[in-house]
């Protein structure tokens, strides 16, 4: 299944969401529940598309370590906008 430029931005959204209420990003189970996703693998799969679209990384070696780059997404939701 491909994904769309809607399925990226709601999952940048979420994050940058929960971060801002929490004060910390969340983990992938957190992502998998709050966007009702069917596994914690399809959460890396989407977080691997992300961070080739460079929107955000992620540090792998600890559970909170994924960081949005909220300037890349407002230019990807503007690069969008145009015709």
């Amino acid at each position: 299944m491909s994904l769309t430029k809607q399925d990226h931005l709601q999952l940048a959204r979420f994050i940058l969401r929960y971060q801002d209420k929490h004060g910390f990003p969340p983990t992938c189970r957190e992502i998998q529940r709050g966007l009702q996703l069917s596994s914690t693998c399809v959460v890396h799969h989407r977080l691997k598309r992300l961070r080739e679209l460079g929107l955000l990384t992620h540090r792998a070696d600890t559970a909170r370590g994924i960081y949005v780059n909220r300037y890349a997404v407002e230019h990807y939701v503007r690069s969008e906008a145009k015709p």
